[in-house]
């Protein structure tokens, strides 16, 4: 089981090209003035069924990856290794994953740095407010974006739009992507 905040089958504000997102729910970090505070208590949001989430990721066509978000995603490492475990075995999708983690913390630690095989790009680093930047994939200064494997460099992120926003059928809008520091803030 995973423990999501949300889901959105097609997006490309979380990555290269057209991707599929999973927000996790829960993280303990406590970063600077959180943007996602809304999604780090633990008991919030849903459980879903790794089998479940796949399958609806392998249903969707044009899609070339998956992002991976949060909340914090390697607070749940197990669901985390076994959910791309799985979209590995099962397609060629690329992998995406956003931690509040730095690389070093991640490789410290045998049960998160398990599944960084299983990664394409992972962005990396505490959400700062005071380094808060707009555009491209990165919230704040302070993080890094590695690049884990040969599929993806720098040039494959130039066109990332910087923010998309979703209004499903009831109403509820979504907004994803990382945006300009003042399109949500009062400055």
């Amino acid at each position: 089981m995973i423990r999501i905040h949300s889901f959105i089958p097609d997006t490309r504000a979380n990555g290269p090209g057209r991707r599929a997102c999973i927000w996790f729910q829960g993280c303990t970090i406590s970063c600077n003035e959180c943007c996602n505070v809304h999604i780090t208590n633990s008991e919030d949001g849903e459980n879903v069924e790794i089998a479940d989430i796949v399958n609806r990721i392998l249903k969707i066509e044009g899609i070339e990856g998956v992002s991976i978000s949060g909340g914090e995603p390697f607070q749940q490492c197990d669901a985390l290794f076994d959910l791309l475990k799985s979209i590995r075995q099962k397609s060629d999708l690329s992998v995406l994953v956003f931690t509040g983690y730095d690389l070093e913390e991640i490789i410290g630690e045998d049960s998160f740095s398990r599944i960084l095989p299983m990664i394409d790009i992972l962005v990396a680093g505490r959400y700062d407010k005071q380094k808060a930047v707009g555009g491209g994939l990165l919230a704040s200064a302070n993080q890094k974006i590695h690049f884990l494997s040969p599929r993806y460099g720098p040039q494959d992120l130039e066109e990332n739009i910087d923010i998309e926003i979703f209004i499903d059928e009831e109403g509820m809008i979504t907004a994803t992507g990382v945006s300009s520091p003042a399109i949500f803030t009062d400055d």
